[in-house]
């Protein structure tokens, strides 16, 4: 503010239990017009508290609706929640710009009306639309949070199954086709008749093709497991190959190219 040709003295005032930074301009000292000096002095705090808001103020807003609403979640899975809200939280990225700048525009508005403000009472009172949109991120942290927990237990429990099994097939490849389906080929590169293991999964017609996939690898427990992902289809996401890693650890392998491939292209 003084590169700005503006001087402010700061000085604490007590009231009560509350301690109030009082921010005065020196009108002896001020090189602007004191009407402009008020909108300088006005948006430098509200940007100060606007970032006080967010670093401070944010990180208890979330840890006070994890720990009250988020009680059947452990304190690990808890602190991840908020970690999740807390870290997506990046100060370069645009939703934080957009909503740092309605918190500057909000103060803005109120220091217009006022020359007091108790930064508490004002987030609590005057900044409910923040506040939802911190509830919301929160939630949306421990969907995702008891999502991979769901997925851990499914992993788990599908890891099971396989280790029960003794594996009768040294190596199952995996053959996308193009209309999102797949082929099985064992380790001589011959077409496996896949309805031969459908039979026994039992409604297997409502079942998506990844799903079919990782249940009929399952029940086959292979050694070892091709991944013909150099064919031209949308079978074998990221999402699904990342799957049946988790289920088979050790036992994938990819191909990004031959001349099987080469055949469904």
């Amino acid at each position: 503010l003084r590169q700005q040709g503006l001087e402010v003295s700061v000085c604490e005032i007590e009231r009560g239990q509350l301690t109030f930074l009082g921010c005065n301009i020196e009108q002896s000292q001020a090189a602007v017009p004191l009407e402009q000096a008020e909108g300088l002095l006005r948006g430098f705090l509200a940007k100060a508290l606007a970032d006080i808001i967010i670093t401070h103020c944010e990180g208890n807003l979330v840890r006070k609706w994890v720990q009250n609403e988020y009680r059947s979640f452990s304190p690990e899975e808890q602190q991840k929640i908020i970690d999740l809200v807390l870290q997506n939280d990046n100060h370069e990225s645009r939703a934080f710009s957009d909503r740092h700048a309605r918190i500057v525009g909000k103060l803005l508005d109120y220091l217009d009306c006022s020359n007091t403000i108790i930064l508490e009472g004002f987030v609590r009172f005057r900044l409910r639309d923040y506040q939802q949109e911190l509830k919301e991120a929160v939630g949306r942290a421990a969907d995702d949070v008891e999502g991979e927990k769901e997925y851990r237990e499914f992993i788990q429990l599908l890891r099971y199954f396989v280790s029960l099994q003794d594996s009768q097939w040294p190596a199952i490849q995996v053959l996308p086709e193009a209309d999102g389906s797949f082929q099985l080929l064992d380790e001589k590169s011959q077409l496996l008749t896949l309805s031969d293991f459908w039979g026994g999964l039992g409604g297997y017609e409502e079942l998506t093709h990844g799903d079919m996939l990782i249940s009929t690898l399952v029940c086959m427990s292979p050694a070892t497991i091709v991944l013909h992902i150099g064919t031209a289809s949308d079978i074998l996401t990221q999402e699904l190959v990342t799957t049946i890693r988790d289920i088979f650890p050790g036992r994938v392998s990819s191909c990004p190219g031959c001349s099987i491939c080469q055949q469904k292209l």
